[in-house]
């Protein structure tokens, strides 16, 4: 060991558990017994400590963030304290635990023979000083994907997973406890069909080539960035707000889903479609989407202009008498004039009954569409029949 002047030397056992280590105080320390030992170094304080035992815990005073850790000799480590303090530990392969006031981490050896390292809460330690990080460097898992997926169960500890699609593929779910980030790349399609993990912070699939769909629970903020397909976007629950992003990337025909109305769209970016998934949706659109610009050859069409914008109501959405969607600023003063009602046997403009009320306009249909769509702030005398597209797609 290292301590050069100890001034006390102490056996732990089961019969001499806990150790203090006060100001001053310069202990060698030898666990030749018992399991669960406890030393407690106070501010000030120095301790060299060998055969350490099982489950035995240091704690030392002050945030890990002001202690500097360093191999001392072989398996020997040193933890250099904010007040000079100086203790050394034995690495082995059962754990030791260090505690700081802001956290705590285990100190072993992982791995055998030339591949063993000493590893410090995540950290492996080296002869070169290095300060004290309880933050691991994130565990990335990558998968190549060439087939269905039924499902995909990632470890606990997996926080990002690459995806590497290269045939297409659906995977139902996708499961991992600590996930964060989804990085998708390849030139195939991907459906990934079951709400992503809670933790999901991030979905990159700027490289991905192929189309991509994926459905966000939007328990937390969120980031989605599209790639050169196209991304169809479908985000489950608590409705957009300004902290999220939903970028379709550089796809002609991306989808935004959406199953509650937007509280704030200033992330949305490059969507071509709005989807309306569910009959209570309604949509803003100017004041929801104000940096949306879609791009100007949506699902093919050159007629489009840049700013354009399919509304989409997805089918099922208003399958009930009583569902009401309003869309706002619809009108002659923007670009925003398609709407497109999926697969509910309407076939173009005359099948809806058109009231004007008021200022809104009420858009109903004796057809499988049961509920109503209100286009408000907008007059019958401004619009005409090249404002709608009504057909039966997909």
């Amino acid at each position: 060991m290292s301590l050069a002047n100890p001034n006390t030397f102490a056996i732990l056992t089961d019969e001499s558990p806990v150790v203090t280590i006060n100001d001053g105080g310069a202990f060698s320390i030898i666990g030749s017994g018992g399991t669960g030992h406890m030393i407690n170094v106070q501010a000030g304080g120095d301790m060299e400590l060998s055969n350490p035992g099982t489950g035995t815990v240091v704690t030392v005073s002050g945030n890990s963030s002001d202690w500097d850790i360093v191999v001392s000799d072989g398996a020997v480590i040193e933890l250099i304290g904010p007040n000079g303090e100086n203790v050394f530990l034995t690495a082995e392969a059962a754990a030791q635990q260090v505690v700081f006031d802001d956290g705590s981490a285990d100190l072993q050896i992982l791995g055998t023979g030339d591949s063993a390292v000493i590893d410090f809460g995540g950290q492996t330690v080296t002869d070169t000083q290095m300060d004290v990080d309880l933050s691991p460097e994130p565990v990335t898992q990558t998968v190549t994907v060439t087939a269905d997926i039924t499902p995909l169960d990632l470890p606990d500890n997996v926080d990002i997973l690459r995806l590497q699609v290269e045939g297409d593929a659906t995977i139902s779910e996708i499961t991992g406890a600590s996930l964060t980030d989804i990085i998708v790349t390849g030139d195939s399609n991907l459906v990934i069909q079951e709400p992503l993990p809670s933790g999901v912070e991030l979905v990159d699939a700027r490289a991905m080539l192929g189309d991509l769909r994926v459905v966000y629970p939007n328990e937390n903020d969120f980031t989605h960035l599209g790639g050169i397909g196209d991304d169809f976007v479908v985000v489950a629950a608590n409705g957009l707000d300004d902290a999220d992003m939903v970028d379709g990337g550089a796809g002609s025909n991306d989808v935004l889903s959406l199953f509650e109305s937007i509280d704030g769209g200033a992330g949305v970016t490059n969507i071509e479609v709005i989807a309306l998934a569910d009959g209570g949706v309604s949509l803003d659109l100017v004041n929801d989407l104000p940096n949306n610009a879609p791009d100007s050859d949506t699902n093919g069409d050159a007629s489009f202009d840049s700013d354009d914008l399919f509304i989409l109501f997805e089918a099922g959405s208003h399958d009930e008498a009583g569902e009401t969607s309003t869309i706002a600023n619809f009108n002659a003063d923007n670009d925003f004039k398609q709407l497109n009602v999926r697969q509910l046997g309407v076939d173009d403009f005359a099948d809806f009954e058109v009231n004007q009320n008021g200022a809104n306009l009420e858009l109903t249909s004796p057809e499988d569409f049961e509920g109503t769509i209100v286009l408000a702030n907008t007059l019958q005398a401004d619009i005409n029949g090249d404002d709608f597209l009504f057909s039966v797609v997909g």
